[in-house]
């Protein structure tokens, strides 16, 4: 069971995959796994495998055709589990509440979501005997609405029962 992992993760392109396109050519080589979190399933399943890396994928409101993909997954690493989704399904644009409870129900330690183009980090602590949950938005690689187009880094290590989880926003 591998102890560390790096994934990059991305949301919201819209059609556009020129910055996604540029950030995979940057980080194919120290990157574990490549996450695509919805709108821009056309383009980004094809990069992804035009670069041959590892990737998951799950569509988001604006993605037609998505072949019966899930609308969201969960990763067990082994280092950690980790539920992702679009975030539409949940509300994410008015409360977190939904995911957090969809990712504790799925004993996730982290979430990653998009649908916002807004980035976001944020640390539940443990509470009432749950474990801690981290949540992540990387922004839109495209049509942010705040800034520049952005995506995500998530710096995952586990040494025995104690987690680190390092969220990082670059880009383009």
């Amino acid at each position: 069971m591998k102890e560390k992992y790096r994934l990059t993760v991305f949301s919201d392109s819209h059609g556009s995959s020129a910055a996604m396109l540029e950030a995979i050519e940057l980080h194919r080589r120290d990157t574990d796994c490549f996450i695509f979190l919805g709108d821009g399933c056309r383009e980004a399943i094809p990069l992804f495998e035009d670069f041959d890396v590892t990737y998951q994928a799950v569509p988001g409101n604006c993605d037609m055709f998505t072949g019966g993909m899930p609308e969201s997954l969960t990763l067990d690493l082994g280092a950690a589990r980790i539920f992702i989704c679009h975030g539409h399904r949940y509300g994410v644009k008015g409360s977190l509440g939904m995911l957090e409870s969809a990712a504790r129900e799925r004993g996730a330690d982290i979430a990653l979501f998009g649908h916002t183009h807004l980035r976001l980090e944020r640390y539940l602590p443990p509470e009432d005997g749950q474990r801690p949950l981290w949540l992540f938005n990387p922004g839109s690689i495209s049509l942010p609405r705040e800034g520049r187009p952005s995506y995500g880094i998530v710096d995952i290590a586990r040494s025995g029962d104690r987690l680190d989880v390092l969220l990082s926003h670059a880009e383009i």
